[in-house]
């Protein structure tokens, strides 16, 4: 068997991106039970307050309170079994994202270094990870023409996180065909819900993460058959 570097593309998964998906698949549980325990907090430490008439004649006031606020002024079902989540779920959902740009655009640095080729990713057209596709197809002749999931599904996942980023997760009602596609995205999936603004429900994480897995298996498979491994 041929010696290969731990910094080789080989090596890639195997040794490096199988333990970050193990890591943060430990980082999404976390965040929901987070998410259970505060949901847990508002259902048990929800405090009824009485407000007592500025005159005789006037009837005392009953509201509820907690951490500080009361439904007299907001909704507070609203805000803690669903509003307070969802930014939760919104920001694990842009990490996850981020790691997983990163881990293909280090891979398109690994093949760089490893093949010592002229070009770097910077000189490759586009963005994200689309670019980074680009650069291992076409530079580092990794065959990705497998069947196109779960490729597809990163990319409605991409088109959410991008919505949230840009657009605070509504969808607006414009009638473009990428909207559109979204909106259909949004509609089908269980673990979503939006009218306007999307909602990550428990769930759409582990999947979230499980689709990137999945691909990254898929580039690893590739990998290999390039090497002839």
């Amino acid at each position: 068997m041929k010696f290969r570097p731990l910094d080789h593309p080989l090596n890639w998964y195997r040794y490096d991106v199988s333990g970050s998906i193990e890591m943060l698949d430990v980082y999404i549980s976390d965040v929901e039970q987070q998410v259970d325990k505060s949901a847990a907090d508002f259902e048990t430490d929800s405090e009824e307050v009485v407000i007592e008439g500025l005159h005789e004649d006037e009837p005392p006031t009953f509201i509820t309170v907690h951490k500080g606020l009361d439904d007299g002024t907001w909704d507070l079902g609203a805000i803690f079994l669903e509003y307070f989540p969802n930014l939760q779920r919104r920001s694990a959902l842009i990490t996850l994202f981020a790691f997983f740009e990163h881990e293909l655009n280090k891979l398109c640095a690994l093949f760089q270094a490893t093949e010592s080729y002229q070009f770097s990713l910077k000189d490759v057209a586009g963005t994200g990870i689309e670019r980074a596709r680009t650069y291992l197809s076409k530079v580092a002749l990794v065959d990705l023409t497998d069947p196109p999931k779960p490729w597809s599904d990163i990319k409605n996942i991409q088109a959410l996180r991008n919505l949230v980023v840009h657009a605070d997760g509504r969808i607006p009602r414009d009638g473009q065909n990428d909207r559109s596609a979204l909106r259909k995205y949004v509609e089908d999936n269980e673990l979503l819900t939006g009218n306007p603004v999307v909602v990550l429900r428990a769930g759409y994480l582990k999947y979230a993460l499980t689709c990137f897995d999945e691909y990254f298996k898929q580039v690893d498979r590739a990998i290999h058959r390039r090497y002839g491994a």
